[in-house]
């Protein structure tokens, strides 16, 4: 009986550390990446109430609030095809004076990315429905108050056709489904090296995103003509506008 306990024993000991062996090998959570987005107007960093800038037409502008949601961020490797989509992939950037906005995905399996893709805006699967939580919840005064779906972006302040004459209110809320957009990047298009992420290891990728692109090409916008832009059929020429030219990666770190 003696040695029946003994080996029993053993045999704890061996399942234990098989058992301690799986639990370490389940700790490894992949790789962290960050997003390092710094908000710039016209090429200068970007300052909330004080600094007056023009737009593509010449009007003189102050923002005064500016958010919008980047989502469902993806990674892939065009040369195996292999991606990586961040679950629930939902974050609302509140740029703030002179700060990058910072976004952390725990989790990336390791491995070797080439492109990049992430959406500004609020999928149609999550927009039919304002019932969320996180950068979703609608606490954060991006939903619509007298309709299903959200702001995908929020940019708000004063302007007039001079640094003098800024008496006038602009309000523009982005939002709905055909304003959906899909920015996708090619590190090596962009002569960057790819993204080598590997298990606890940490790697950023820096992003400028310029709001003055949003009223320059490829539609000149005017403040005096589209002070107030919502649900109207000009929402999209403002989001084809900041699809297109906003947003630039600039560095894998």
């Amino acid at each position: 009986m003696k040695y029946i306990n003994i080996i029993t024993s053993f045999l704890l000991l061996l399942g234990l550390s098989s058992c301690q062996e799986e639990s370490t090998d389940d700790m490894v959570q992949g790789a962290t990446l960050t997003l390092n987005l710094t908000h710039l107007v016209n090429g200068e960093v970007l300052m909330l109430n004080t600094q007056t800038y023009a737009n593509a037409v010449g009007e003189s502008f102050v923002i005064q609030d500016f958010k919008y949601y980047l989502s469902n961020v993806k990674l892939r490797n065009s040369s195996t095809g292999a991606f990586y989509l961040e679950p629930y992939s939902y974050h609302l950037v509140r740029p703030e004076d002179g700060e990058a906005f910072r976004i952390e995905i725990d989790g990336v399996p390791a491995g070797e990315y080439n492109e990049v893709e992430f959406a500004i805006g609020v999928d149609n699967a999550a927009n039919t429905s304002t019932d969320k939580v996180g950068a979703l919840d609608p606490s954060n005064e991006m939903a619509w108050d007298w309709n299903t779906g959200y702001k995908f972006l929020l940019l708000e302040g004063q302007f007039g056709a001079s640094e003098e004459g800024m008496h006038d209110a602009y309000v523009y809320h982005i939002g709905g489904d055909p304003n959906y957009r899909v920015l996708k990047f090619n590190l090596k298009q962009l002569s960057l090296p790819t993204l080598s992420l590997e298990n606890n290891g940490m790697q950023s990728l820096a992003i400028e995103a310029d709001v003055a692109a949003m009223f320059a090409e490829p539609n000149p916008v005017s403040f005096a003509e589209h002070p107030v832009v919502m649900h109207d059929p000009f929402s999209q020429s403002v989001a084809d506008n900041y699809a297109a030219n906003m947003f630039e990666i600039t560095a894998v770190e």
